[in-house]
């Protein structure tokens, strides 16, 4: 579609030096999103093999990683509310993509894997709209050291002043 092809590294266990195999992933979903107001282009790579991806700089192999969700408030779900969760140092932001109704968690859709460097500083921003009335809310935090959640407290506000606080991140 646009020439764009999605690798996956793997590192060998066995290999001298941790090194590393590049895969390539033709079945990644990239998408071309351009946006209305400004006429600017990107893409969207959504591929089941990586997990997270960060283009302009690898993660420390030694990181503890863990997994993490994130709590709304009661009224809030999958279908009225989305989470971004922003890499703060990394330059990257990740969709919180599943939703567990029962305990009102937004996860990455991870059950037995665990993605995301510990202690890494990460901006949670969350925008809901309910009854006519858009919520948001936009907290500072770090990464989890245990799979923990991060409750997050939606606070109403017109459309033109969440754009400009999150267009200020």
């Amino acid at each position: 579609m646009n020439g764009i092809k999605v690798y996956e590294g793997e590192v060998s266990a066995n290999a001298l030096n941790d090194e590393i195999s590049w895969v390539e992933r033709p079945d990644a979903d990239i998408s071309s999103i351009t946006n209305g107001a400004t006429n600017e282009s990107y893409y969207l790579v959504n591929s089941p093999f990586t997990g997270w991806v960060n283009c302009d700089r690898p993660v420390i192999p030694d990181s503890t990683f863990v997994n993490f969700t994130i709590t709304v408030p009661k009224g809030f779900n999958s279908l009225n509310t989305f989470t971004y969760v922003i890499f703060n140092e990394l330059n990257i932001s990740v969709s919180a993509n599943t939703f567990d109704e029962p305990n009102k968690q937004f996860g990455f859709g991870y059950v037995n894997y665990s993605p995301f460097p510990c202690n890494e500083k990460i901006t949670v921003v969350t925008v809901g709209y309910r009854f006519g009335q858009y919520y948001y809310s936009i907290n500072k935090a770090v990464v989890p050291e245990n799979m923990e959640t991060i409750p997050v407290t939606l606070n109403p506000a017109s459309l033109l002043e969440i754009e400009t606080k999150i267009g200020a991140l």
